[in-house]
Parts: structure tokens; sequence; C-alpha cells
């Protein structure tokens, strides 16, 4: 009868683990109980035998340590000499080889790293505010025409923050549909801007960007008006623009004193605003009339700060206050929603009152389905060009061995080789996605920068994706 063989994992743990002095004693009595257990059944013995050595795995039989403590840690000056100048040596004579199996690499982490930068940007689309994930979007349904709007009435947002301890703060959004004209006064050059908003003072309460100049509570008087850091530089220069005076040649004139700047909205920002003045202009300078209070106009945007949980029950009341003031003879003409600003530039478009372009979830998973596929092309292709020279590095290591090379050193030049072509193909492939970052910008209308090929978690990917191919 054939000798059985107990299972190789089990056994091969314990020569690892074991003490050298220990290994003869402990694995022959567990190879002789297994070979009696076995003639009465091998499932039985083999569970023994895993049970056995894992009790085994005891503080008094392991010496792991003191098998390598012998074993030094990194590599001399003098030994990465010799493994470089092999190195040198492999890539000048197997020059194609080499040039291939890098540029697969690199063109494959580049193309995958530079859908990777993307697609952050599309994932993080408006949570560059404090507290986004609690700001949200007064919509409406027409049940009368079925079409959806990103409006709401004029009245809505200040009743809501007026009656409800849930909604922390409102803005309401006024924006032209065309470029509108403003006029410089020192030096009387004007200016067609399309991104012109008209809010309400709290507006900076919500979205919270850096204000460089001023104070975000400069908004709270009319025929004022704050710029963006990059229409600031455009219109005044180097010069200070607080307290200069730009006029607004739009239906009626209004001169506006400029009282801050602020940085520029990100480009992953649901909408741009390049000048943001008070609402109450437009109602008090141009547009006579009560329409600041009136529910019977829907042309403004509507965000709310809602407290964590509550949004719901604003939600309700927001719905019954449109109802019966809207139309009060049709209760039902519109439908009320709210939307997390987080949400909405992967969520279907609203009919009217968008200000941006849209993406969708399928979009996203398909773009990051392409950049793995990608990536483990480039990888798949850059093994297969190592393992294609594997019968001339067999000759190689035959004659290493022979002048007396022992396998922890082949193993050891082996891998310093795999490294340092899997890391100089990481750096051309990380200059290739800085070179190409303008490029990507102009397709998708992102503003791309050093930090998003430099940041924490870019890093992280790119590095264990290395880490991974090597």
């Amino acid at each position: 009868m054939k000798t059985p063989y107990p299972p190789r994992f089990p056994l091969r743990f314990l020569r690892w683990f074991c003490k050298e002095g220990l290994i003869d004693e402990i694995e022959g009595d567990l190879l002789e109980a297994y070979h009696q257990r076995y003639q009465h059944g091998r499932a039985r013995a083999k569970f023994k035998f895993y049970q056995e050595v894992m009790l085994s795995f005891n503080k008094r039989n392991i010496g792991i340590m003191e098998r390598y403590k012998e074993t030094k840690i990194g590599l001399s000056a003098s030994i990465l000499r010799q493994y470089s100048k092999v190195l040198l040596r492999t890539i000048q004579r197997s020059k194609v080889y080499s040039t291939i199996s890098m540029a697969s690499l690199a063109l494959g982490l580049t193309c995958a790293g530079l859908i990777y930068v993307y697609l952050s940007k599309e994932l993080t689309y408006d949570q560059v505010y404090d507290r986004a994930e609690n700001i949200y979007r007064i919509s409406h349904l027409s049940n009368n025409s079925g079409r959806s709007y990103g409006f709401a009435p004029v009245g809505l947002v200040p009743y809501l923050v007026q009656s409800m301890d849930a909604v922390e703060a409102g803005t309401r959004i006024f924006k032209y549909r065309r470029a509108m004209p403003f006029t410089v006064t020192a030096t009387d050059q004007s200016f067609n801007e399309a991104n012109l908003g008209w809010v309400d003072p709290e507006f900076f309460q919500l979205f919270n960007l850096e204000i460089l100049q001023g104070t975000a509570s400069a908004l709270d008087r009319p025929n004022v008006v704050m710029l963006s850091e990059t229409t600031a530089i455009k219109y005044f220069g180097d010069q200070n623009p607080v307290g200069q005076i730009i006029t607004f040649n739009g239906e009626y004139e209004a001169a506006l004193e400029v009282v801050g700047v602020y940085r520029d909205f990100p480009t992953n920002t649901s909408f741009q605003l390049d000048l943001v003045s008070n609402i109450e202009t437009c109602y008090k300078t141009m547009w006579a009339g009560g329409w600041m209070t009136e529910w019977n106009n829907m042309f403004t945007a509507a965000y709310l700060l809602i407290k964590p949980g509550q949004s719901d029950e604003v939600l309700k009341v927001a719905q019954a206050a449109v109802s019966a003031n809207y139309a009060p003879d049709r209760p039902q003409l519109w439908e009320t929603s709210l939307q997390k600003l987080t949400d909405i530039h992967l969520a279907t478009p609203k009919d009217i009152g968008e200000w941006s372009s849209h993406n969708d979830v399928q979009t996203v998973v398909l773009f990051g389905a392409i950049g793995l596929i990608i990536l483990c092309l480039g990888c798949f292709n850059f093994i297969n060009m190592v393992t294609a020279q594997a019968g001339q590095r067999a000759k190689e290591v035959g004659v290493r061995k022979v002048l007396g090379s022992n396998k922890k050193q082949i193993a050891e030049q082996t891998l310093f080789e795999t490294i340092a072509f899997v890391f100089m193909g990481g750096i051309i492939s990380w200059g290739l996605m800085y070179l190409l970052l303008p490029r990507l910008g102009s397709l998708t209308g992102h503003v791309y920068s050093l930090m998003d090929l430099s940041n924490s978690t870019f890093l992280l990917v790119f590095f264990a994706s290395l880490f991974l191919v090597t």
C-alpha cells in the first residue's frame, strides 16, 4: 500500500515557523499520528493534522526570528553597484525588449492614471464646501406640462428660513441666460459677463469659498458686488479692487461698489459665478415691484442649508407652502422635491434651470472599467515581454551558479531588475501624465494642476499599482 502523504500547506507552514532543532521531532510525531489516523479515515486525518500544526504554532516552537537574524536587511553599496551594472548590460543586450516592455507599462499607467484623475473630479462634484452634505436644491415638477425645473418660487426661501428652525440658512440665485455688460468706472473698460449671480447675503454661508479680500457678510446691502479672483485681476490688474465702482449696464444701469474678492469656484461645481451681487439690487434699483416676496414667479435657483435628518420635514412644509401660495385654485400644479447638492451632477438633469453639464453613473463606471482594462493590458504586456526572455535568463542563472552565486543572490538580482524596470516605467508615466494634464482639461472642461498628481490618494493608488505589478 502506498504511504499517504499529508496535506502540503500545513507541512510547509510548520517547516517555515518551527525552530530548526525541533522540526524533525515535531514533524515526525505529526506524520506518525497522521498515518495511524489515515487508516480510519482520510478526512479526519487531514483535519487533525491541520489542527495539530496550528497548535504547534506557539512561543516555544516558533523560530522565525532566529532563522533570519543572520540575514542582512538591505543591500550594500557594492552589491547595488554590481546589480546596477548587470541591469544596464541586460538593457543594452535586449534594447528592443526593454523598450517595448517599459513603454507598454508606462502607457498603461498613463492612460489609467489620467482616467483616474478625471473620475476623481467627477465623483467629488460640489464636495468642496464644508457642509455640502447638508445643502439641498429645491426643485419642482410641473404636473401640467411634465417638465422639471431646478427653480423655486421667489418667496419660498425667505418663508422657510423664517418659519423653520431646521433650515439654518438659504439663498436664492438669479442668473441671466445671456452675457451682461459691465463697465469699470476708473478705466472705462467694458466686459460682457455670462456668470453674474444675484444672491441673498447668506450665499457664502452655504458656499464657503475662501474670501481673499473683504468679508463674506459684505453682501448684506444692495448695490455692492464681489468678484472672483480671476475677474478682479481682469478688471483691475494688481490694484486693490475693494472700493472700486463698476457699472451694470443691463435693462437698467446700476453702479456697484466692489466689496470683496473670493477664490474662483472649482471646475467640479454645479455652477460658476464670476460676480455676485445682492439680489435686492434687482428689487430696489432695477425691477420695481414686490416680486421679491411673490410666489407665482419661478425663475430663481434656491438652496437650503438644513440640519442633519430634517430634510423630510422641510420638504413637507415646502410642498404645503407652494401648494397654498403659488396657485391656490390648483394645489396639485407643482410637485416639490429636495435634491442633495452632491447628487446634482450625476443625476438626470432638469429640463429647465441647469447651469452646468451633467454626467451619469453608468458613464463613470464605464470609464473606470476602461481605465482598469488599459492598466491590466499594460501590465500583462510588460510581464509577457519579461517572461519572453526566460530562456536567455536561464542560461545567465546557470552561469552565475557555476561562478558561485547562491539562490538568495539570484533572487535579489531578479527582484532588483524588476523593481528598477517598474519604477522607471512609473517615472515615465508620471511625467507623461503631467504633460497631458492641459490636454485632459481641454477635453473634460476641468482645470487640473500638479496637486492632482501629488495628493495622497493619487500617490497611494499609483504606488500600489507599481507594487502590484512588481
